[in-house]
């Protein structure tokens, strides 16, 4: 991902693939705002399937942030049922996106819609807001945001909108999705404890059914692990639908 881009590449929705017959898969930003990096995905996926990412209000510099997580989701279901008016949907979140994914579900099945898929690569669950305040998870956002900030027309905005996702994970507050999570966890990553599936398993009814790719957490969307992620997304969606 070099240049600078077109401005419609900063778009809130940008459609990776919009022509398919199958039901589309939503892609929901990392901690730094874009979704291009999902584009690694589309050749494991096949042709038949549409995929679109959520990106972040504020990165052209000409939109509010949002406030609160509520109001995110809010704004991001609002931009699928745009797309796509009635479920099945199907969710994956890479990073904070899975936490705006899970969200997203259990809003979604509130209003009575049918949540197919709710997956996510890597997402941590925040229990205590102080580890957002660690020199070591300052560090993780200065290395997310060093991977975007020399392909975007204004990295000031991005740092802007990076800092406000950021604080909106401190309060994220689940609710329990009916069915089951499809969860990537980065294998050359430190373990957590509790492991990263284990913490998810009481904010979901169903398993939490994980994979575990060999990579780091800022190199999923390479091309050996995106690869890997998307013939596991290609069999549940096939088998979900």
């Amino acid at each position: 991902m070099t240049g600078q881009g077109n401005p419609a590449d900063f778009a809130a929705v940008l459609p990776l693939r919009a022509g398919g017959s199958a039901p589309p898969l939503f892609c929901i930003h990392p901690g730094f705002a874009l979704c291009w990096a999902y584009a690694r995905l589309m050749r494991g996926l096949g042709s038949a399937q549409p995929v679109y990412g959520i990106q972040a209000r504020g990165i052209r510099g000409d939109e509010p942030l949002p406030e609160t997580f509520d109001e995110l989701v809010d704004d991001y279901v609002r931009l699928i049922r745009s797309i796509r008016p009635h479920g099945p949907y199907q969710l994956l979140g890479w990073s904070f996106g899975g936490l705006a994914a899970h969200a997203m579900a259990t809003r979604l099945q509130a209003d009575g819609e049918d949540v197919g898929l709710l997956a996510m690569m890597d997402t941590i669950l925040i229990k205590d807001p102080s580890e957002l305040t660690t020199p070591a998870h300052a560090q993780q956002i200065d290395a997310e945001f060093a991977a975007v900030r020399d392909i975007v027309p204004n990295p000031d905005q991005l740092l802007r909108v990076v800092a406000n996702l950021d604080r909106l994970r401190g309060t994220f507050k689940p609710n329990c999705f009916e069915g089951d999570l499809v969860m990537f966890t980065a294998g050359r990553e430190k373990p957590r404890t509790p492991p990263v599936p284990v913490a998810w398993e009481p904010h979901v009814s169903g398993r939490v059914v994980e994979h575990r790719i060999d990579c780091s957490h800022l190199t999923m969307m390479t091309s050996r692990p995106a690869r890997a992620i998307a013939d596991v997304l290609a069999t549940a969606m096939r088998d979900r639908v």
